[in-house]
């Protein structure tokens, strides 16, 4: 059984706490996505009461975002951006971050420098005179010391630095290619990092299974059996804020990415609950304070 936990710790310098790298997929996604900027979440950020009118919502919330963890895993299972046992400190965020900490303390930065992270292609950094906002560009970037992954695309960041140090810093991944053996994921991805050492949160948004954008963070995906998972996650409804997934899914070829078998619990504010179970490829059933209702996803999505 293999046991992915998206959820780590990393030691000194930087510390990622939560972590979820995901491919954004399908449609526009509406009005909450920018052409230049990727996909961004710009919906509730409070927490979400499960109810009888939003149940069936927050059950095909909860279904994409369990979908989009198990699809992130399984299409590339050794990330460079997503910490991963013991070799977290490789990971892309981290050599990012150590590199503008780096500057910051031997105060060596020049608005314009390749940075030393590539193995092969490039990694052009572009900052202002005090670092404290900057471009990455990213080219065929063999990551140094990775696991053989190419990275393609633009980090954009802003930092605040007291002296010699770097006590915060945000990036943005914005249509970020990442390619492992021949698989390539696009990752929409935010990292927030604070303190001395940093502590870093990392958030994916993505489009769901109905088109709208989503946001999910603090995720562990267990691949059981096969196509069997096992999902813990924290997701963003634009209409109706953040709730979390407990989910034990059979995902075996059916149409649009929905589950074959499985269940799936929603817990919202106040302890507010709803059940799912997925009974095959075209219907599922939400429960809702002991009320079962079934839905045919040919009806919702």
């Amino acid at each position: 059984m293999e046991v992915i936990h998206m959820i780590s710790k990393i030691a000194a310098p930087i510390i990622i706490v939560s972590s979820l790298v995901l491919a954004s997929c399908g449609g526009s996604g509406g009005s909450d996505s920018s052409a230049d900027e990727g996909i961004i979440y710009t919906g509730l950020k409070s927490p979400a009461t499960v109810g009888v009118g939003n149940a069936e919502a927050l059950a095909i919330a909860s279904t994409g975002g369990a979908n989009q963890a198990i699809a992130a895993d399984t299409a590339n299972s050794a990330n460079p951006i997503s910490p991963r046992g013991s070799t977290a400190n490789l990971n892309l965020v981290s050599i990012i971050a150590g590199q503008l900490e780096l500057m910051a303390a031997t105060e060596s930065r020049t608005a314009q420098q390749p940075l030393p992270i590539c193995d092969t292609g490039s990694a052009d950094l572009d900052q202002n005179n005090d670092g404290t906002e900057g471009t990455i560009l990213f080219t065929n970037c063999l990551v140094t010391g990775g696991n053989g992954a190419s990275v393609s695309g633009t980090v954009t960041f802003t930092a605040t630095i007291s002296g010699a140090t770097l006590t915060s810093l945000n990036m943005r991944f914005i249509k970020f290619g990442v390619t492992y053996q021949g698989e390539t994921q696009i990752i929409d991805m935010t990292v927030s990092c604070d303190g001395s050492p940093l502590v870093c949160d990392l958030f994916s948004d993505f489009v769901g299974l109905d088109g709208r954008i989503y946001r999910v963070e603090i995720t562990i995906v267990t691949n059981t059996a096969g196509a069997s998972y096992d999902v813990d996650a924290t997701v963003y409804d634009p209409a109706h804020g953040y709730f979390t997934v407990d989910a034990s899914i059979n995902f075996n070829n059916c149409p649009g990415g929905v589950p074959e078998t499985g269940t799936l619990t929603i817990t919202g504010d106040a302890a507010t609950t709803a059940s799912v179970v997925f009974n095959d490829c075209d219907s599922l059933t939400v429960t809702h304070m002991g009320v079962p209702t079934d839905y045919l996803w040919a009806n919702i999505l």
